[in-house]
């Protein structure tokens, strides 16, 4: 029940901020942090999670940048670790 209400959660964010980007003309950079699943490990480029979200936003018509700063091997803490410092607007984190 749990993982549903957040992926809700998340999934409302981001489709809001899209579209409030959309008004304004401004593409909205979506960063996707992970691990080997998000940085697409053994996979060609575009079969990375990322690259696919890009494609189906873009064919949906939303103005967006989705950034792959997955990293194979990455952890929660050095996800955070590797935030530091970095303005954002909306994060969520489970």
């Amino acid at each position: 029940m749990c993982q549903k209400m957040y992926q809700f959660v998340v999934a409302f964010l981001v489709f809001a901020a899209l579209h409030v980007s959309a008004a304004a003309q401004k593409p909205v950079k979506l960063v996707v942090l992970g691990d080997s699943l998000s940085a697409g490990y053994q996979l060609a480029p575009d079969e990375a999670f990322p690259n696919q979200l890009q494609a189906a936003l873009t064919e949906e018509g939303y103005l967006v940048e989705v950034v792959n700063a997955g990293v194979s091997g990455d952890t929660s803490s050095g996800g955070l670790a590797r935030l530091a410092g970095v303005p954002i607007g909306i994060f969520v984190r489970d």
